[in-house]
């Protein structure tokens, strides 16, 4: 473990002895920084080098620091019924209806009418196909928070 460090430092050293060569000298700001970082038992050891200036940008106007943005306000939204539209499927079904008997007139020989059934009463059944109808319907809506935009 003690190797490694003193590997650690000595590839350090090499290379902030190169830092001025490698650096130009137009750029008065130019940043070289070796960090190296390992944990132990005991806690972390960090080793580091740099050279050049500040890294910290100038701070902005006091009038103008946030530190965080401003909360939105937050309000409740109770619970409530609503009404919607819904589209649903209505299966087709077997209708069943009575068609009354059919009466005509006839005539005796005499000539005195007289009622006759032409044809008579029965149940007929007609199948009626599925369609879809649109229905209102209330809805229970849950109560919950919201957010202000």
């Amino acid at each position: 473990m003690t190797r490694k460090i003193l590997a650690m430092v000595a590839v350090m050293t090499v290379a902030a002895a190169a830092v001025p060569s490698v650096a130009r000298a137009d750029h008065k700001d130019s940043r070289f920084s070796i960090n190296v970082g390992f944990g132990t038992e005991d806690g972390y050891v960090r080793i580091g080098y740099q050279k050049g200036g500040p890294v910290c940008a100038p701070s902005p106007a006091p009038d103008m620091v946030r530190p965080y943005p401003a909360p939105r306000p937050r309000f409740w939204t109770p619970a409530h019924y609503e009404t919607r539209t819904i589209t649903r499927e209505v299966p087709g079904y077997w209708n069943t209806a009575w068609v009354p008997p059919v009466y005509g007139t006839s005539y005796d020989p005499f000539g005195r009418p007289y009622a006759v059934v032409l044809q008579e009463g029965r149940w007929v059944q007609t199948w009626v196909p599925s369609r879809m109808v649109c229905e209102q319907v209330q809805v229970l809506v849950s109560g919950q928070w919201g957010m202000r935009r």
